[in-house]
Formats: structure tokens, C-alpha cells, sequence
């Protein structure tokens, strides 16, 4: 393996840039880390130099869970340097692949499903979406605005281009809607060891309606969102951006995200096809451990 020349980019301060990264999504943050991790290793970094940055990269976004498996899987990754290029490499591959899989599994779930009621934004949802509209039996798509933030108009826009009937609702209505729709879709920000589900605000009253009305809810997401290794801290961050002032002496809170006991979730839609909530944690365990070979 070639020596490290420090006229090229140095990895390791890649990784440290990243750790004070606060603007990019976990998935742009993950795939970048892979790219610096696959050029530490062809340049022949030690590995416990590399380790010791990917560690304080993941606890500097204890919320990408991505990240905290990338660590957990690091300490396991054999054959340092000259083995784990390739492995590095096969998992980037299959983060690239991972959510068009994901998206396709949650389209083949919601076959004959005419209405569909989601919220907030999320890429493999949007992917699961589109693919259903262009070649299923969907008709109508129900979006809730998801406040704070107001994600859900995104989703909206980007779903009006489709051959589909779109329609904007405010939150307080998903649980109205949710009883004349067919299936509940979602995305997730993290999957948690016993098969709960963290999203955004508002997921968990589309959960209890779905249940209540006997309506499946299909959560789309690729399998290094779930927290094998039970790390994941729920992160604090509220935003009450878009909601009107409190009363004066009055406090407005408002949280984003939100936990969805495992039991209001029908199925998980992923890269490895449909998983039931109590088995995504081993399944999730079995393919990282097959990919970085721990």
C-alpha cells in the first residue's frame, strides 16, 4: 500500500471536517465518510488513527445512525489496509442501491392501494410514491403539512408532477384521513432495536389512526437506519417555524421528532424486502456483518 503523500487531501482531517458538519443530511455525511474511509485505507492509514476519527464523527451526529453502525463496524472490518478497501467499497455500492430497493419493496407492498396518506419528506418514500403512481392502481396521494418545518408541501410539489391526485391537509387531519385512505406511508430517521420507529412529529397519530382503522402503515427505509447496536440518542432539536405566536406568558414548544412503538408499524419496506418489526434488527446486523465482514 502506497504511503501517504500530505500533498494529497488528508482523510483524517476529511473526517474531522465532517464531525463539525451541521448543514448536510446523515446520508450525504455517510457516504462522504465511506470516501474518506476507502482513501485511509488505500493510503495505508493506521487503523486505530482512522477509528478514533470515525468514533468522534458518530458522536458528533448521535443521531445518524448510519454513523454509529459505520463505527461499530469499523472496530470489526478485517484485513487493514490491504483487505478493507474492497469491503469499504461494497458497502458504498450498496448504500447507493439500498433506497431504489427500499422504494421499490414499499411500491410492490402498496399494490392495489388506491389512496395513500403520508407526510413529511422522504426520498424513499418519494421514490416508493412515484413508482406506485406510474405503475399501480394509486390515484390519490394525501399529504399532511407536517409542521414545524412544513416538509410535507415539498413532498407535495414534487409529487404534483405525477399522474395522481394530490391534496395538502393540515396535521390535526391525518387521522380523519387516514380512515377513507387504503395504507399509511412513511419514511424514518432512525429504526431502533426493538423495532420502534423515531420520524417526525405526527407519524405516531398517523400510526394509532392506521391502527384504529385497521389501515396497514408501510415505513421505506434501507437497513443502516436501523440501531443495531443501541446507541441512537434522540436529538433534541425543536423548531416552531411556521406556527403562529404564543399568547404572551405562554411557552410554544415544539419538538420534530417523535418515537412509533413497533407494534403500530404493519411492515418495513427494505433493500432486503418486507421485514416485520421484532426481525429488522437481526436482519440489519446480518448484512452489515456480511458486508464489512465482522
Amino acid at each position: 500500500m502506497g504511503r501517504f503523500d500530505r500533498s494529497e487531501r488528508d482523510p483524517l482531517e476529511g473526517l474531522r471536517q465532517l464531525a463539525g458538519d451541521r448543514r448536510s443530511g446523515a446520508s450525504e455525511i455517510f457516504q462522504r465518510a465511506l470516501d474518506l474511509l476507502i482513501d485511509s485505507a488505500r493510503l495505508g492509514l493506521p487503523k486505530e488513527s482512522v477509528l478514533e476519527e470515525v468514533k468522534t464523527l458518530s458522536a458528533s451526529h448521535p443521531e445518524m445512525v448510519p454513523l454509529l453502525n459505520l463505527a461499530f463496524a469499523m472496530k470489526s472490518l478485517r484485513g487493514w489496509p490491504a483487505g478493507a478497501a474492497g469491503r469499504l467499497e461494497a458497502l458504498r455500492e450498496h448504500v447507493r442501491s439500498a433506497r431504489f430497493r427500499a422504494a421499490e419493496v414499499a411500491a410492490e407492498q402498496m399494490k392495489g392501494v388506491r389512496r395513500v396518506v403520508t407526510l413529511s419528506w422522504s426520498s424513499t418514500a418519494f421514490e416508493a410514491l412515484r413508482r406506485a403512481a406510474l405503475s399501480g392502481s394509486l390515484r390519490e396521494i394525501v399529504v399532511s403539512q407536517s409542521l414545524p418545518l412544513g416538509e410535507g408541501l415539498q413532498t407535495a410539489k414534487r409529487l404534483a408532477s405525477l399522474p395522481v391526485s394530490v391534496r395538502v391537509i393540515p396535521d390535526s387531519a391525518i387521522p380523519s384521513h387516514v380512515g377513507e385512505a387504503d395504507a399509511g406511508l412513511v419514511g424514518a430517521d432512525a429504526v431502533l432495536g426493538d423495532g420502534s420507529l423515531v420520524n417526525k412529529v405526527g407519524t405516531l397519530s398517523m400510526a394509532l389512526a392506521c391502527d384504529a382503522f385497521g389501515v396497514p402503515l408501510v415505513v421505506t427505509t434501507d437497513l443502516l437506519k436501523v440501531d443495531v447496536w443501541g446507541r441512537f440518542r434522540r436529538p433534541e432539536t425543536s423548531s416552531c417555524e411556521g406556527l403562529p405566536e404564543p399568547p404572551e406568558g405562554v411557552e410554544l414548544e415544539c419538538p420534530i421528532f417523535e418515537v412509533v412503538p413497533a407494534r403500530y408499524v404493519s411492515i418495513y419496506a427494505t433493500e432486503g424486502g418486507p421485514i416485520q418489526p421484532s426481525e429488522v434488527v437481526d436482519r440489519a446486523r446480518r448484512l452489515i456483518r456480511s458486508l464489512v465482514g465482522g
